[in-house]
């Protein structure tokens, strides 16, 4: 009997290769279309409820720590049954759930809770897309999935696709520059365009092939074995953490920075800059990895965040927070695909879901919540510029470690990938 999941023969036949590369590629714009909300306005949001930088710094805090367990339990799911699809669904409906008490309810306990249940569901939505995107664009043999088997292969890469999601949150990010008095709007408006966003990502998921990742025979197998957690995913994981730990502070408080320290109302303006400059270095990303090896990229985009920090520090001018975003371009556009480089080398396909989240959560979730929570404290004692003079040493620290181990992580790391990207 054929798996239930399985496309009919018309449905296959219509998803040539344009199209499934189409596909995912609007999954991917409208995905981080919502994060061109939520990343330049979440803090803000948080400020327009009354809250103190060193109560939105926790709450923040609080943000990145329960985006650990989400993705982490999800994902056990799903690399149980390959269902990414049904996992997305599940997100987008919490997400727009939780979005409603997050604007409306002004008390610490409720804002508390409602942006944990709130950050279960939006990052979870990133691990499970790239899960789904990478065992689509890896494929290099026969799985004996019949599902699988029948789909092609995407024409392009992991890296290219994903520029489609930074190419979504460009234009969110305009948009919002563009309308008048924005960045001052009250919490339940940035509440309304958050919804919006995520039902019409909702509405491209049946773009997405619900698919099993792997034979049954073979998931019965691995569904019994734990992802393992050996030295070398560890240590790579440490250096991506640290590289997250000094990106926090600009994650969490670039834009009260720019609008509270430099008085400048172009909040959505600089974060489509910063966007629009990683989308060169997101296509190009998976020749890079291919030649010097992903840790050595994790390297370059650690750096170039310490120089964007102290620059904010040095040089607190709107030139000086144009210059900055400037770097984004290998603060993210070289970090991401050099970071799920290296999970889909430690994972296989069947495990690539978890080998996701707990990137996610150790490698970016658990940086954040420390960044974010210390980050509200030195604002408020000591000011913005300090926050990022300290936090730079946090790259450069990761520099330093990657240096002192890169053999072990580039050879047996695995960074140097063959045709993943």
């Amino acid at each position: 009997m054929k798996n239930h999941s399985t496309l009919s023969e018309k449905g296959r036949s219509a998803i040539g290769w344009a199209g499934l590369d189409a596909r995912i590629g609007t999954s991917n714009f409208l995905l981080y279309a919502i994060y061109g909300i939520v990343s330049p306005y979440l803090q803000i949001l948080l400020r327009g409820l009354g809250y103190s930088p060193a109560v939105v710094g926790f709450l923040l805090g609080l943000y990145e720590i329960a985006g650990i367990a989400g993705p982490v339990f999800i994902s056990r799911a799903v690399d149980g049954n390959g269902r990414y699809r049904g996992a997305l669904a599940l997100c987008s409906l919490l997400v727009v759930a939780t979005t409603v008490p997050l604007v409306l309810v002004h008390n610490t306990l409720a804002t508390a809770l409602s942006i944990i249940a709130f950050s279960l569901g939006i990052k979870s939505l990133i691990p499970i897309l790239d899960a789904s995107v990478m065992t689509l664009t890896e494929r290099t043999h026969k799985t004996g999935n019949e599902e699988m088997d029948s789909l092609p292969k995407p024409k392009y890469g992991y890296g290219l696709l994903r520029s489609m999601g930074s190419a979504g949150f460009v234009v969110m990010a305009i948009i919002l520059q563009i309308l008048p008095g924005f960045d001052h709007s009250p919490p339940r408006v940035f509440g309304i365009w958050i919804m919006a966003s995520t039902v019409a990502f909702g509405l491209t998921l049946t773009f997405i092939p619900e698919i099993d990742s792997i034979p049954k025979k073979r998931r019965e197998k691995e569904r019994a074995a734990r992802a393992r957690l050996d030295p070398v995913f560890l240590l790579g994981l440490a250096v991506i953490a640290l590289n997250r730990m000094g990106m926090s502070a600009i994650s969490s408080f670039f834009s009260l920075y720019v609008k509270e320290e430099l008085g400048w109302d172009a909040v959505s303006g600089l974060w489509a800059f910063a966007a629009a400059v990683e989308i060169p270095f997101l296509i190009v990303s998976g020749r890079l990895i291919k030649r010097w090896g992903a840790m050595k990229i994790m390297s370059i985009s650690s750096l170039s965040i310490a120089v964007r920090l102290i620059i904010y520090a040095l040089f607190p001018s709107p030139a000086g927070a144009v210059a900055g975003q400037i770097l984004h371009s290998a603060s993210y556009g070289l970090f991401q695909p050099a970071a799920v480089a290296f999970v889909s080398y430690k994972y296989p396909p069947e495990k690539r879901a978890m080998g996701m989240a707990l990137y996610m959560g150790i490698g970016v979730g658990m940086p954040f919540f420390f960044g974010s929570s210390t980050g509200g404290v030195i604002v408020e004692t000591l000011g913005y510029r300090v926050l990022f003079a300290v936090f730079s040493l946090f790259a450069i620290a990761s520099v330093v470690l990657y240096r002192l181990n890169g053999r072990v992580l580039d050879e047996v790391g695995g960074a140097r990938m063959k045709g993943r990207l």
